[in-house]
């Protein structure tokens, strides 16, 4: 994660979304879901189903695949959950609906074709001076256009969130806002590239 200040326009987001209509499935709802959990790839890339909870609509990442060793709690939007529900009607039909992973092409691995993707969507969308790391900062940085707070911002991101006593004596995990930021997000992404979404609950600003 070597420090760039590249992040994407709401245009170039609307084309490389666009773009993943041309992808294999699993190849689009791994897009997707990056863009809409602001994760990092790889802790997207080899999400395990175990770690998701439909029901109440959280993933939860374990500190083992963390890059700060901590537990985070990811809250699942409506259109992440779609997604999800895609996939599975997708690997029940190739019968491979058993897999541990979330993104597999053969059932037994997660996915790796992260090269030739690319490079597919860059043909496809018409962008090219980017990489999957840029998504993060284009959801941090949009979070903070609609509104979300620093503190909240850092929540979502894994980043940490307290300094000095407060790590010893506030544990409070903010879930409940990360959940409304995430909304707000997915509302602004869909409207931004043209669905329209049940989660768009939020009220927010694009100054």
């Amino acid at each position: 994660e070597r420090s760039r200040d590249r992040f994407l326009s709401d245009a170039e987001i609307r084309a490389i979304w666009g773009a993943t209509n041309a992808c294999s499935q699993v190849a689009r709802s791994f897009i997707r879901i990056l863009l809409l959990t602001g994760q990092r790839r790889d802790e997207v890339r080899m999400m395990v189903w175990d770690e998701l909870d439909i029901e109440k609509g959280d993933w939860d990442l374990p500190a083992s695949r963390t890059k700060n060793k901590g537990r985070h709690l990811v809250p699942l939007t409506s259109r992440v959950i779609d997604e999800l529900s895609i996939l599975k009607v997708h690997y029940e039909a190739l019968g491979i609906g058993q897999s541990k992973y979330v993104f597999t092409v053969t059932g037994e691995n997660p996915y790796a074709g992260l090269r030739r993707l690319k490079e597919n969507l860059d043909r496809d969308s018409g962008i090219e001076d980017w990489v999957f790391h840029d998504f993060r900062r284009t959801f941090s940085t949009s979070l903070s256009r609609i509104g979300i707070p620093p503190r909240i911002r850092r929540a979502c991101l894994n980043h940490s969130t307290k300094d000095g006593l407060d790590k010893v004596y506030d544990l409070y995990d903010l879930h409940d806002e990360k959940r409304e930021a995430l909304s707000a997000w997915a509302g602004y992404l869909m409207r931004t590239v043209g669905e329209i979404d049940s989660d768009n609950v939020v009220s927010m600003t694009t100054g």
